[in-house]
């Protein structure tokens, strides 16, 4: 990650297969730009927005979570999601609900993400954290970010994969 982050430049292209990932111990997406927004480097994701992620997740907290903290509320968000992915989803084939599932810890690692970058406990604070995050990314030339699949017709004169790995893995699963 600071290898990335210390090299990568506006107009560059970093691609991996999750946005977020699941909690492994690969670098996601959401890693790399929460990096290179408290550097001041201004980034786009292609077809992902962590922002309405975190959006969601906030009004979950409003609604379902009181004054608890945005810790204990993410256990809740996350309790809830899981849930909804294996009873709404139980016609699907396995590898279709697992696709499900993912998607589900990926938004939860989105979140998860965050909150260890604000390391506080109440949930307006957190949400206008993040939204503060955001706001300072300038406009222009910003560095992409990419799933491989988002990432097909874009260019750039530097491209970074990470995680490697997966992308094979993702082509074995495929074929």
């Amino acid at each position: 990650l600071d290898f990335l982050v210390d090299n990568v430049r506006p107009g560059a292209l970093v691609i991996s297969r999750y946005h977020a990932g699941t909690g492994d111990r690969d670098v996601s997406l959401i890693e790399v730009g929460l990096e290179l927004l408290q550097r001041g480097i201004p980034i786009r994701y292609q077809k992902y927005n962590p922002l309405q992620t975190i959006k969601s997740f906030y009004e979950f907290c409003k609604k379902e979570c009181g004054g608890v903290s945005v810790v204990e509320c993410l256990d809740l968000w996350e309790e809830k999601l899981i849930n909804q992915v294996t009873s709404r989803f139980k016609n699907l084939s396995e590898i279709q609900k697992q696709q499900k599932i993912d998607y589900a810890y990926e938004r939860i690692h989105t979140v998860r993400l965050h909150l260890n970058l604000y390391k506080g406990h109440n949930q307006d604070d957190f949400m206008n954290f993040v939204q503060h995050l955001y706001d300072r990314n300038v406009q222009g030339v910003a560095v992409i970010l990419s799933s491989a699949h988002a990432s097909k017709g874009l260019e750039a004169e530097n491209v970074y994969v990470l995680n490697p790995h997966q992308l094979m893995q993702m082509r074995k699963n495929s074929t």
